[in-house]
């Protein structure tokens, strides 16, 4: 089926430019492999196109020139949405709605109904279990408006596990740990390369040490 997408094996930018405008280019020429199951980084300085290669990345917008392609299918209009359906996303700034903590890991996806032991791990692996005991209900609190019952650090842990409530292939981190302590982000990293083995972590951070975790860096600069 052409619109489906299998990423089994390995994801390719090749020859990948973007501009906004005619003659402002972004991006030239920009070549890559991840493997599946990696974990990256992508570091630059402000303005060297990390959100736009994530962007390109999840098919958010196009190459000018060049092509993406997930395990040699080409990404492409009919494919995209199957595509966009393997991403967990997770930015800095975590929308929260007013309702519990569950509502918010499961957002949109209720559909989905996942076993309690799924759940569980979950909610290991983004260390929010480490909070829920401080909370009147555990995982049924509502939050409130804007998760004001939680810090900035709480809710970018939901973020996390919401991410990974929707089982997906491809996991991006776009300044996703910026308000946990690097102890919290090291312990958060690991248990995903721990249990998330076939998933493919994408990072973007502003601190160094997270390049030990990765099996490459992608340096823009």
């Amino acid at each position: 089926n052409s619109k489906d997408v299998k990423f089994l094996k390995k994801l390719n930018f090749e020859n990948v430019s973007f501009e906004y405008e005619k003659n402002k280019k972004i991006i030239s020429n920009l070549s890559f492999e991840i493997k599946k199951g990696d974990i990256i980084t992508i570091k630059g300085i402000s303005g060297s196109g990390k959100t736009t290669v994530i962007d390109l990345l999840s098919g958010l917008i196009t190459p000018t020139n060049g092509k993406i392609k997930i395990d040699d299918k080409q990404l492409a209009k009919e494919n995209i949405y199957n595509w966009h359906k393997k991403i967990g996303y997770v930015s800095q700034n975590i929308f929260i709605k007013e309702g519990s903590v569950f509502e918010n890991i499961s957002f949109n996806k209720e559909a989905l109904i996942k076993d309690k032991s799924f759940l569980e791990n979950i909610l290991k692996v983004s260390c929010v279990d480490e909070f829920l005991n401080n909370l009147k209900d555990g995982i049924n609190t509502n939050i409130g408006e804007r998760g004001l019952l939680l810090s900035g650090g709480q809710k970018q842990r939901i973020g996390i596990a919401r991410a990974l409530y929707g089982s997906p292939d491809l996991i991006i981190f776009d300044e996703a740990t910026n308000a946990i302590d690097v102890e919290m982000e090291s312990k958060i990293i690991n248990n995903i390369k721990n249990f998330y083995t076939q998933s493919t972590l994408i990072l973007i951070s502003h601190r160094n040490e997270i390049i030990k975790y990765c099996d490459n860096v992608i340096d823009l600069n």
